[in-house]
């Protein structure tokens, strides 16, 4: 959609905290075995030498992989985007991060259910900090470690989806995650790629864009670019997203600031502006003329506050937000919402850019969490 429309996605997180089996055990045997084969009278390829190598292969096998993609920051053109201005995105230094170890046969995950299926198969917490899905059909099953969405079911029964698009696996699947979720940040989208890249390989481009089509329609395909790509991202609508360059310290003195979630969702606050349109269009032709600004490198901070004023205009930073921008102001710094923000309670996350931090710090009321950049 252009304006950070994060889907409610549906499930988890967290780290194995064992490595797994003891592998070192096996070399003495191995090294016994090709001994042996290459003795007189034992030829190497006897079936009982094959049979007892390809019976150590798949008691000692362990495999370990490993994958993170990053979150994403709209600098300019929410809202803008989706009448024809262009916006410019950036990844966040804030990821997900997955990591698999698997010491078993594969297994399929075709049969696994959440807990609210009504045949067998369960999405179960374990413990304080591992969710498990468990295959019911089969005794080998994926166990899944984050500890985040242990209360999240919407984001179980995302990451179930996006699993068993990924084909087969078994053994434990963590995923360690400092991406907010559902704040504009793409943690969706981040943790299809993240766990694509873990179950199929790093060129899974083409099955990881499949899934996401599949479970966030109507996406405008930024959000993939930027966090694929790993790379600053211009997008326009009727156009492919491009990668562009930018300073790379751009973001060097910045924090983002969680404002809390709004009370209304992207797809609302989008038929409301688009409702108003001809009355907001000097606000979005403003908002299409600081992604050029930031395109011919223009001092962010001007950038941000021109962007700031305009948000504000189309009538999506809620009032306590607009209050909090001020003292960010008057401290020196700039700030503005990052994706569609809200007409009232929160206004999601908000960035930062400060050349003082102490006095940012000193003008955020101590409610707010702050995460930095």
């Amino acid at each position: 959609m252009g304006v950070s429309s994060e889907k409610i996605p549906r499930v988890h997180r967290r780290r194995p905290c064992e490595r797994g089996g003891c592998v070192h055990g096996a070399f003495p045997t191995i090294w016994r075995m090709k001994r042996t084969a290459s003795a007189p009278g034992n030829p190497s390829t006897s079936h009982v030498a094959r049979e007892r190598r390809g019976k150590l292969r798949m008691t000692t096998r362990i495999s370990h992989r490993s994958a993170s993609a990053p979150g994403k920051i709209i600098l300019t053109g929410e809202f803008a985007v989706v009448f024809g201005y262009p916006g410019i995105a950036v990844p966040s230094p804030l990821t997900m991060n997955v990591e698999i170890h698997d010491t078993r046969e594969r297994c399929s995950f075709s049969n696994i259910r959440s807990k609210h299926d009504a045949e067998p198969g369960v999405v179960r917490r374990s413990g304080r900090s591992r969710v498990t899905l468990e295959n019911q059909k089969d005794t080998k099953d994926l166990r899944i470690h984050w500890s985040e969405i242990a209360q999240k079911p919407e984001w179980q029964e995302y990451l179930k989806h996006i699993i068993a698009r990924c084909g087969k696996c078994s053994g434990d699947l963590t995923i360690e995650n400092s991406i907010p979720l559902q704040k504009g940040m793409g943690s969706s989208t981040a943790l299809v790629i993240a766990v694509a890249r873990c179950l199929l390989g790093k060129n899974c481009r083409e099955k990881a864009l499949e899934i996401e089509d599949e479970l966030n329609p109507g996406h405008s395909g930024l959000d993939f670019s930027v966090i694929w790509n790993n790379a600053p991202t211009l997008f326009q609508k009727g156009n492919q997203p491009e990668t562009i360059k930018l300073p790379r310290n751009l973001l060097r003195n910045t924090m983002l600031i969680d404002t809390g979630a709004p009370n209304e969702t992207t797809p609302e606050l989008i038929a409301w502006v688009t409702k108003r349109r001809e009355e907001l269009e000097p606000a979005l032709r403003t908002i299409g003329r600081c992604t050029e600004k930031l395109m011919g490198r223009e001092d962010l901070g001007n950038v941000m506050r021109e962007h700031h004023r305009a948000q504000v205009a189309l009538g999506v930073v809620p009032k306590s937000v607009q209050k909090l921008v001020e003292k960010i102001e008057s401290s020196g710094g700039s700030a503005k919402i990052i994706g569609a923000g809200g007409r009232t309670g929160g206004g999601g996350m908000l960035l930062v850019l400060h050349e003082d931090r102490k006095k940012i710090l000193r003008a955020v009321p101590t409610h707010f969490s702050i995460l930095n950049v």
